[in-house]
């Protein structure tokens, strides 16, 4: 758990059945998490919140609700991870009523994102309980994000979709 970190790097770690939350830095800025598996979050495995210039790259997330979250985040980039047997495998989001209130710039490319179609187990009447079973890729209310070269096979609600929060 991170707060308003100028400089991190979160590397080689495991993160398993610890709760809401895997990986969390939020309010931070110039970051690396690289390396590291989440398993067992009733929320996000590996979530990036309310931050900036943030590289994911080379995690393993499963048995999440969401595997990689990044929430009111801009100039993030989601590289080369695998998300499988989440509820849904990598969501962007820009929620309403935080702090940040943008998220853009945001890359999610050369990741593997596969069979997330675990039942959603999030409490109920949490924000993360209405994410839908069977999610590849979901984007709601980003601006300026780029998907490209990912490989998104076996989720059996959608592969890849965009939404808006408004």
């Amino acid at each position: 758990f991170l707060v308003g970190v100028d400089g991190f790097l979160l590397s080689g770690i495991t993160a398993e059945d610890d709760g809401e939350y895997g990986l969390f830095p939020v309010h931070s800025s110039h970051g690396v998490i690289e390396r590291c598996t989440a398993s067992g979050h009733s929320d996000t495995g590996i979530y990036v919140g309310q931050s900036e210039d943030v590289k994911v790259r080379h995690n393993v997330a499963f048995a999440n609700v969401n595997g990689i979250e990044i929430e009111n985040s801009s100039n993030v980039k989601v590289i080369a991870n695998e998300t499988y047997d989440n509820v849904a495998g990598i969501l962007l989001v820009l929620l309403p009523g935080l702090d940040v209130k943008v998220s853009r710039g945001v890359l999610v490319s050369g990741n593997r994102v596969h069979d997330n179609n675990r039942p959603n187990f999030a409490e109920p009447g949490e924000i993360e309980a209405a994410v839908p079973s069977g999610s590849g890729i979901l984007i709601v209310g980003v601006d300026r994000a780029l998907v490209e070269e990912n490989t998104v096979t076996g989720n059996d609600f959608t592969g890849i979709a965009v939404g808006s929060t408004l």
